[in-house]
């Protein structure tokens, strides 16, 4: 082979990989919700939060994505950038479509993260005669915070000490 299509196919084939990528990023065809942890070391609540997330990913393992970004490596500020995380920790849904659903800024609690993350899973068998509910079980939100706009929520929870 020539150099000059040498060069294309290596061309070509950089392209279809990029593109794969830049598809399975954006959650295009994925059929189920992604869980987004931004965690570092440099906060203790932050790293109470570890185990939790650990607990999360045995407990939901095949029906949801798991996404960690490590809030404190240099690397992931585009990341960090891109979502508007400002917080360590910080907790992003995605529905099964890839859009932001809900932020949980701070450490949260097992059960609220876990109720949030079940209410994004697809079902598969409905209990006939069951009503069809497409809003996920939400924690309440502080009275001094502004309500959320469109259709995503960020639920400020209080750090562990």
């Amino acid at each position: 082979m020539s150099t000059r299509i040498k060069g294309t196919f290596s061309l070509i084939l950089a392209g279809i990989l990029l593109t794969a990528f830049l598809s399975a990023l954006a959650g295009c065809g994925q059929s189920q919700p992604t869980f987004m942890s931004f965690i570092g070391n440099s906060s203790q609540s932050a790293k109470s939060m570890k185990p939790i997330v650990e607990k999360l990913k045995k407990k939901y393992k095949g029906k949801v994505i798991f996404v960690d970004v490590d809030f404190d490596d240099k690397k992931n500020k585009g990341t960090i950038d891109e979502y508007h995380v400002s917080m360590n920790p910080t907790f992003i849904i995605k529905n099964a479509k890839g859009q932001i659903k809900e932020t949980f800024m701070g450490a949260a609690q097992e059960e609220m993260l876990s109720m949030s993350i079940e209410g994004f899973i697809p079902s598969t068998k409905k209990p006939a005669g069951s009503a069809t509910n497409t809003m996920p079980p939400t924690a309440p939100i502080s009275p001094n915070v502004a309500p959320p706009s469109s259709s995503v929520q960020t639920i400020p929870v209080n750090p562990t000490p």
